[in-house]
């Protein structure tokens, strides 16, 4: 037994999820972030509180993550945020995930995989409007979402997009990016083609940027009740969920002068 633990509030999930609700428009779809075992707190209760306090779905960064949801008898949509490889395409259809590509390589492994089993694969686009690592460039968007309309076996549902600096005080760039996005949605959808999830908005832009919370919005870090940065301006009321808990093991008095610990980096100025 050990004599530390991790102590999660599923009750300040819940609060925390209820405040995103709160600050977005009632009819946007909040995905909670549950990667990485919902952040070290537990991804099977994190989402089944996050989902019983209004989540519409969960997002995870790898397949394997979403499979151990659907294992639990999750059937909310979920959404595989992180690219994935051509091996991981079977198991992104087979317990029906909602698939990020951003190149035909990967689109058409994910179509060839819906084909055996028989039934579509869905996937979203994403779409680098400045956060510099994947998704295919804005001026590229319209002509990659017509050629996955055109793929069989995939059923295309919206476009994502992230940004770099939403936590800064600054909002310049965050702007900047929305912008981007904006205009390649609008030649989407001036080219007649229909979005179902529209999403740009981490924790950050949650708080601080109301137009970048289109239809869809991925809660993360502020779900665990923590700001991405001090430098919000935003005012959500966020509970930490998580408390680390210990027992005493050891005490000992030492004099003056004692350094103590790897590198000597205390030194004691008192018994």
């Amino acid at each position: 037994m050990r004599p530390t633990v991790a102590e999660i509030n599923l009750e300040a999930i819940r609060h925390n999820v209820r405040q995103v609700r709160r600050a977005v428009s009632p009819s946007t779809f909040i995905t909670a972030i549950v990667k990485a075992n919902a952040y070290g707190h537990g991804a099977i209760k994190v989402s089944s509180a996050a989902l019983a306090a209004g989540a519409d779905g969960l997002g995870v960064a790898i397949p394997e993550e979403g499979a151990e949801l659907r294992e639990n008898g999750f059937t909310v949509p979920i959404f595989v945020i992180g690219l994935t490889l051509p091996e991981q395409a079977q198991l992104l259809v087979d317990y029906h995930l909602v698939a990020t590509v951003s190149t035909p390589d990967a689109a058409q492994a994910l179509a060839a995989a819906a084909r055996r089993k028989g039934r579509p694969a869905e996937v979203m686009l994403k779409i680098d409007t400045g956060m510099g690592r994947v998704g295919v460039r804005p001026d590229q968007a319209l002509t990659l979402f017509k050629s996955l309309l055109a793929v069989p076996g995939l059923k295309l549902r919206g476009v994502l997009t992230h940004l770099a600096t939403a936590d800064a005080g600054d909002k310049t760039y965050a702007n900047q990016q929305l912008r981007s996005f904006t205009a390649a949605l609008n030649q989407i959808t001036q080219a007649g083609l229909s979005l179902n999830w529209i999403s740009a908005a981490n924790s950050a832009t949650i708080i601080d940027l109301a137009d970048g919370h289109f239809n869809m919005v991925r809660p993360g870090i502020i779900l665990y009740g923590l700001p991405p940065s001090k430098e919000m301006r935003g005012d959500l009321k966020v509970m930490p969920a998580m408390q680390f808990k210990t027992r005493v093991v050891y005490l000992k008095e030492v004099p003056p002068g004692t350094k103590v610990g790897y590198g000597s980096t205390h030194t004691t100025s008192r018994t």
